[in-house]
């Protein structure tokens, strides 16, 4: 209610729908945490403060299950070069 919304929770069917899990690797979540912190560090440094002592055990959305393995390919090389640097940085 804070923005004003109004909603009709009747009006929201809930679906138990069991899907497959996607697998994505240990280096991709790692390179999206690095990359997530790069973007944090430039938009609040407080916040940044905060994610950067944290050690690397993010939770993935539960619809993905995480498998060893690096980036994918198809990620750019500027984010490629990044990930030399967090191969010491796994589960």
């Amino acid at each position: 209610m804070a923005r004003g919304y109004d909603y009709n929770a009747g009006k929201i069917r809930s679906q138990n729908i069991e899907v497959e899990k996607i697998p994505i690797t240990d280096g991709q979540l790692c390179l999206e945490f690095e990359i997530l912190k790069t973007r944090v560090a430039k938009r609040d440094t407080k916040w940044y403060e905060k994610i950067e002592k944290l050690p690397f055990e993010p939770e993935p959305h539960p619809i993905f299950r995480v498998v060893e393995g690096s980036s994918e390919r198809w990620e750019t090389s500027f984010w490629r070069k990044s990930e030399n640097k967090l191969k010491s940085i796994r589960y």
